[in-house]
């Protein structure tokens, strides 16, 4: 089987923890992850993380939560 994770939150780890969850995931079978961005903020370091690996791509939007609803 070929398992993509599709809503990752990779950049939500420490930096020194991100790899092992990497290597933990493919241990599990996931080929391909999807580190997901819910606010701009985080845009840079998922794209930072997603140039050292060519099976993690980055998406971003913004979290409901963050909306302003006034």
């Amino acid at each position: 089987m070929y398992l993509i994770d599709t809503h990752a939150h990779i950049s939500h780890f420490p930096p020194q923890d991100q790899k092992g969850v990497i290597e933990r995931a493919r241990a599990m079978g996931v080929k391909k992850l999807i580190n997901v961005a819910c606010d701009l903020d985080q845009i840079e370091p998922h794209l930072k993380l997603a140039k050292t690996d060519e099976n993690i791509w980055t998406s971003a939007g913004v979290h409901p939560t963050s909306l302003n609803h006034n």
